[in-house]
């Protein structure tokens, strides 16, 4: 467990425990993998329903966790880390156009944007290479 220690936007200390750090040699799939085996490593549900953060994602990720069933979790998650894979990418790429897609398609929700997404796809977001996954999100309208 690696702990970093920093500042949030209003100068409040925080330390984060993490498992693993993307680092600059792994590329987003690698780490985006490495994320969803870790997920699927973990046999209790229920342990991952009452783990997961959604603190950093807004008003509407909180009220959308009361409503998840824990044999939903696992693909929730998996799915989540996509999201937040491209969000990453967006932000990497330094793409005005990309970074604003995600702000509106994120919108403080966990649900809404891979909902939005699976939509297009007809199928769970964790299913697809990220770079093609990378591609289809912003070179469509969501």
């Amino acid at each position: 467990m690696k702990i970093l220690v920093g500042t949030n936007e209003i100068g409040q200390i925080v330390a984060e425990a993490f498992t693993h750090i993307k680092n600059d040699n792994e590329n987003y799939q690698e780490f985006l993998n490495k994320a969803n085996s870790e997920v699927d490593s973990v046999d209790n549900e229920e342990v991952l329903l009452a783990a997961l953060d959604v603190n950093n994602i807004g008003i509407k990720a909180k009220e959308e966790k009361s409503r998840i069933k824990p044999k939903e979790i696992k693909d929730l998650i998996k799915n989540h880390n996509c999201i937040m894979m491209l969000d990453l990418m967006a932000n990497d790429s330094k793409d005005k156009k990309a970074i604003e897609i995600m702000m509106d398609l994120r919108e403080g929700s966990l649900i809404r944007p891979i909902n939005k997404i699976k939509s297009k796809i007809n199928k769970n977001l964790f299913e697809i290479p990220l770079n093609e996954l990378y591609n289809i999100v912003f070179n469509n309208k969501f």
